[in-house]
């Protein structure tokens, strides 16, 4: 589409003016002094370089709060909007709006959009209008219709955000139903999916079924090596959910075994007397996914608000045995699950800061660094985007340095949308003890061969990383993109659960 042209035409002029002749952009110290305040929060050393003389210096700063996403900055970004002549920062200072994703700014969007005339600035309105989106939204939508067809994808990615924000209308629904049939673009289309609910017909299931007795299952389960094999031969067990306990407590079994054993108890199990013992039992035992797993069930089932002085004991107790930040998703899940309890509503809190980028290591990174993934169906290659998320690919490039992602395995497989793997533990539990930061200062958006870090909320990302198989715009500003597929996506297509990477290294 021309708008994606002439936006990736700017990008590249931008890119080759700040780190010509450098192996990325952070050579330039002050470029890596403000990426270093965006990485630590630090609103108040970036403010300054909301008006620096340094177009690119403007820019970068203005981005930086994507990622910091501090409501207090809002007025200096609608102040740098009215003088800002440069398009590159115009659009950052809309999008960097956009992220924060509060109401309250919608109409002074609404306003400052009819101001302007650059249609690269007018994608940007559109989303981030989208995201903010209040009942004046509707009217919004209805009357800024794209006559051009190269600003019709941000209007659709901004009807959809309204959607999720719950503000649309039958009338705006109906136009995109009448639209669907006309569109060839994969990525329009899938927005448009997404905005009127059409559903994606699911994968045909194996319907093997064995009548098999509990020792059987179990001699059959220790002569299978691949552990997700285990885990689907299980899935294929006719066996009573009274049993499955059993491989629960086996510490000869896999981790990713025991860790969906737990998850089929918990959701088949309807006997409230004895499952009260065995989530508490859950907690008791330091295993992050089983902690998880008896949160969201108790959250679930509202009979415990009336019985919760035992599990309130044993959740408190289990959140100071927790290992931070390592086990921050099981904090996350006792934490809401604690506020449930007081009848309180859960606010996120990102971890603390505990991973500083290593610069001088991220100095040593290509601009396009290439990686290669050599997995058991076949190489997979990532050029991976430095400039973008420097954080992300440093934390990436050394860990795979280090040898770590040898032999992970692919551990989660969701058609048609992610394929998933690096963690651990094995069943998506699992991390390193550290976090790292949200990058979301670029213009990056996922679509096929994407590859993004997986999250449990914004600055916990570590170690597990997801590709895309396909568009997914509700992804984009809430998961740090840090690479793509150049090659290898007929790979990404084929991989399942279970898949191993036998070696992830640089290419020279």
């Amino acid at each position: 589409m021309k708008i994606k042209v002439q936006f990736l035409i700017l990008v590249s002029i931008l890119g080759f003016l700040v780190s010509a002749h450098a192996q990325n952009k952070f050579s330039d110290v002050t470029q890596q002094k403000i990426y270093e305040y965006q990485d630590r929060r630090e609103t108040k050393k970036l403010l300054p370089f909301l008006n620096s003389t340094n177009a690119f210096y403007r820019y970068s700063a203005i981005l930086a709060f994507a990622s910091i996403q501090d409501i207090t900055v809002t007025p200096q970004l609608f102040a740098r909007l009215k003088v800002e002549k440069f398009i590159e920062s115009r659009m950052a200072a809309v999008y960097t709006i956009g992220q924060l994703r509060n109401s309250k700014f919608c109409n002074t969007l609404i306003s400052y959009s009819a101001k302007e005339k650059n249609r690269l600035v007018l994608a940007q309105y559109y989303i981030a209008i989208g995201k903010c989106a209040n009942i004046k939204a509707i009217d919004y939508f209805k009357v800024n219709k794209p006559a051009n067809d190269t600003l019709l994808l941000p209007y659709l990615k901004g009807l959809l955000y309204a959607k999720r924000n719950k503000i649309i209308d039958a009338d705006l629904k109906q136009y995109v139903l009448e639209l669907y049939p006309t569109i060839i673009n994969p990525e329009i289309k899938e927005v448009c999916e997404l905005i009127i609910g059409k559903k994606v017909t699911e994968e045909t299931k194996d319907n093997i079924v064995y009548n098999l007795s509990n020792k059987a299952i179990l001699d059959s389960l220790f002569v299978i090596s691949n552990p997700y094999a285990q885990v689907d031969f299980l899935k294929k067990c006719n066996m009573q959910n009274g049993y499955i306990i059993d491989f629960v407590s086996d510490v000869n079994l896999s981790i990713p075994l025991r860790t969906y054993a737990a998850e089929k108890y918990l959701k088949d199990t309807m006997e409230k007397a004895f499952l009260e013992k065995i989530l508490i039992s859950f907690i008791r035992t330091q295993n992050v996914a089983f902690i998880s797993l008896a949160c969201e069930r108790i959250r679930k089932d509202s009979l415990w608000m009336n019985k919760n002085t035992e599990i309130m004991q044993e959740l408190l107790k289990a959140k100071s045995l927790l290992v931070m930040p390592r086990d921050y998703e099981a904090f996350v899940d006792i934490e809401k699950t604690i506020q449930q309890f007081n009848r309180k509503k859960y606010t996120y809190k990102s971890p603390a800061f505990n991973h500083p980028i290593n610069w001088k290591y991220v100095n040593t990174i290509k601009e396009n660094q290439i990686v290669k993934i050599v997995t058991n169906k076949g190489n997979i290659i990532l050029e991976c985007k430095v400039n973008d998320a420097p954080g992300s690919v440093a934390n990436f490039m050394f860990l795979l340095d280090s040898g770590y992602y040898n032999g992970k395995y692919f551990h989660r497989i969701v058609p048609n949308f992610v394929v998933q793997g690096g963690c651990p533990r094995g069943d998506g539990w699992g991390s390193l003890n550290w976090t790292q930061r949200s990058e979301f200062s670029n213009f990056l958006t996922y679509k096929p061969g994407s590859v993004g870090i997986a999250s449990s909320g914004k600055d916990s990302e570590g170690v597990q990383f997801f590709i895309t198989h396909t568009y997914t715009s509700h992804l984009d500003g809430r998961y740090t993109i840090f690479a793509e597929v150049i090659e290898g996506m007929d790979i990404v297509n084929q991989l399942g659960v279970g898949d191993i990477m036998i070696k992830v290294e640089r290419v020279e």
